[in-house]
């Protein structure tokens, strides 16, 4: 088959044109299936949704796809997003479509399966340390899942799809806005800086009859549709009111979040003069808590996730705006802090634990924060004559904080709809739609309603009424796990557990928790009429 990048030359009708403010136009009109023969499409974003989707696209439903993506090293080691993916059962119903990427994935990441084993290595350094792993068997996740940070998982996806003749991925180039062009195709405008003083840049147009936004939390292709006037009156879901996105806070939403980069060779003292050597390529968990344990201002607890070898390891600090760590803006003054936090660990200047250019990132970089709940009412827009059409996937559609480890996973079966949807209506853009709309849109519901509650406490927020919300979501949690023991599995685990088990939909593990909630309601509701009863008895005899 010839491949896309010559059909670039063949069968795009190129213009440039040289303005007066110095940007410069590309226009790019992918050629129609009447022409060519060939399906085409775009893909808005080159995350794991949008990578997914266009290998979807190409191997297995015979699509040219082009790729737009914002940045220009999408698989670079970022320190400031090194945090890992657990990729399971859920997502791996798509990678294992492909037999390459599930054995790369399985080839490169940590496999991890039944209980949860964990060492706890406590603040002070006269407790001698106990380095046998324990088994947290109250969550056992199904299958085999498999750890490993956002680069390595990108750059797997990147090597498979540069085998793809039909994909071509644009690096550095950023989708502004998405406009109909008749009923026949989807035009999409974008820039590409290519000049070093980033002053001059390059208008891109592409006009194709299906375009995949996968383009993130804040979707350029969700926010033309949310415009009014919408360019998509009269298109089937062109109404801007559906892509407004709707918003909801959890405990978590806000929280800052920074990483910090140990040695990898680094030892834990165990407290008799020995040292404890952190394995790499194992399923065990470290968690590593400071010395300020009553002081919400202080207190911070780091943990070590299954890795392989690598020249450091991560820390993840998640913490609220109170917390005085954020509040130091020295390298210097940051390796004292973790000095003083942290007195089994030696975080002195002759120790090469951290390396001080590694404290002085982290005290002069901004962070990132968790983000709020939140998801688009509507998933498509296509034209009344069925023949093009947007579709949004995975963060463009929900978004939210990384609670319970859906984030990646929930992404990869928004493209496994987008697969099984293709698969049913090979002919028709809006049938396509239609039927993944149907699929996703009531996940994507329970899954951002499930994420508010399911485990937002993670992350050591304690203090005021948040030690409140804490123990009563504390209470409902084990008071869930003791009646599913009581009843014999009948009464469902708390959503956080049952999750975890990828072949339950979002909506499913939802219905049957709101359906508990209701009958603990219920029952708590008798008791108290109940009681009100007695009272009353009691309060007529009395009198």
């Amino acid at each position: 088959m010839t491949s896309f990048r010559s059909l670039n030359h063949l069968l795009l009708a190129l213009t440039v044109i040289l303005d007066c403010s110095g940007s410069l136009s590309l226009c790019l009109a992918l050629a129609s299936p009447s022409s060519s023969g060939t399906k085409q499409a775009v893909v808005v974003g080159a995350g794991p949704a949008g990578l997914t989707s266009a290998l979807v696209l190409a191997r297995r439903h015979g699509y040219q796809v082009t790729i737009l993506e914002a940045n220009t090293d999408i698989d670079v080691y970022d320190p400031t997003k090194a945090y890992p993916f657990l990729i399971r059962e859920r997502g791996q119903k798509l990678t294992k479509l492909f037999d390459d990427l599930q054995q790369t994935l399985e080839d490169n990441g940590i496999g991890v399966e039944g209980a949860t084993k964990m060492i706890s290595v406590p603040a002070d350094p006269k407790v001698i340390l106990d380095t046998e792993p324990k088994e947290i068997t109250i969550f056992v996740p199904k299958g085999k899942n498999y750890w490993l940070r956002r680069h390595e998982f990108l750059r797997i996806l990147l090597d498979v799809v540069a085998k793809e003749e039909n994909i071509t991925l644009l690096k550095g180039v950023e989708c502004e806005s998405v406009t109909p062009v008749k009923n026949s195709m989807v035009e999409v405008r974008a820039t590409k800086v290519i000049s070093s003083d980033k002053n001059t840049k390059e208008t891109i147009t592409l006009q194709s009859p299906l375009v995949i936004a996968c383009d993130g939390m804040k979707s350029k292709v969700r926010e033309s549709l949310a415009h009014s006037p919408s360019p998509f009156k009269g298109w089937e879901n062109g109404n801007p009111d559906g892509f407004q996105v709707k918003k909801w806070t959890s405990p978590s939403t806000g929280l800052k979040f920074k990483t910090i980069h140990i040695n990898a060779d680094a030892k834990i003292p165990v407290g008799d003069g020995t040292f404890y050597e952190i394995p790499f390529g194992v399923q065990t968990f470290h968690t590593i808590r400071s010395r300020h344990s009553n002081d919400p201002k202080k207190f911070i607890s780091l943990g070590l996730l299954p890795a392989k070898k690598a020249p450091t390891r991560t820390f993840n600090v998640i913490r609220d705006d109170q917390h005085e760590i954020w509040s130091i803006k020295d390298g210097q003054a940051l390796r004292e802090w973790f000095s003083d936090s942290f007195p089994r660990f030696d975080f002195s200047s002759n120790s090469s634990l951290v390396a001080q250019e590694e404290f002085d990132r982290f005290a002069s970089v901004e962070g990132l924060r968790l983000p709020l709940c939140q998801r688009s009412p509507e998933l498509y827009v296509t034209s009344p004559n069925a023949k093009c059409g947007i579709v949004l996937v995975g963060d463009a559609v929900h978004c939210f904080p990384p609670d319970l480890g859906e984030g990646v996973n929930s992404g990869l079966e928004d493209v496994l709809a987008l697969d099984e949807a293709l698969s049913d209506h090979p002919d028709s853009v809006g049938d396509m739609a239609r039927a993944y709309a149907k699929a996703r849109k009531p996940e994507s519901e329970a899954l951002v309603r499930m994420v508010r509650f399911g485990a937002p406490f993670q992350y050591g927020q304690f203090g005021g009424i948040t030690s409140v919300k804490r123990l009563l979501w504390t209470f409902n949690f084990f008071g869930r796990m003791l009646l599913n023991k009581l009843t014999f599995g009948l009464s469902p685990r708390p959503v956080f557990v049952e999750v975890g088990d990828g072949y339950q939909s979002y909506s499913s593990v939802m219905r049957r928790a709101d359906r508990l909630t209701a009958i603990l309601w219920t029952i708590t509701g008798a008791l108290l009429l109940k009681l009100t009863g007695v009272l009353s008895k009691l309060s007529a005899l009395a009198t």
